[in-house]
C-alpha cells in the first residue's frame, strides 16, 4: 500500500487507487498523464481528489507533514 493511501485512510478517506502497471490501458494512461504533469510542474506517481489533480504524492505528503507539524506548534 502506497505511503499517501495510507494517509488517506488514516484521515477517514476512502479513497480510489488505479495502478496503471495494472490496467490493460496502462501505458496510454500514464503518457497521457505525464503530459498533463509536465504541464503542472508534478511526477508520477499522482493525486486527484474530485477529479482534480492535485500533484504528486511527494507534494501531498509534503503538505500533510506541514499541516501536522502546525498542529503541533506551541
Amino acid at each position: 500500500m502506497h505511503t499517501v493511501t495510507r494517509l488517506f485512510i488514516e484521515l477517514g478517506v476512502n479513497p480510489t487507487v488505479h495502478e496503471l502497471n495494472q490496467d490493460l490501458r496502462g501505458r496510454e494512461m500514464e503518457r497521457a498523464l505525464a503530459r498533463l504533469l509536465e504541464s503542472s510542474g508534478s511526477d508520477v506517481p499522482a493525486v486527484f481528489i474530485g477529479g482534480k489533480l492535485v500533484g504528486s504524492t511527494d507534494k501531498v505528503m509534503g503538505a500533510a507533514l506541514e499541516q501536522q507539524s502546525h498542529s503541533h506548534a506551541p
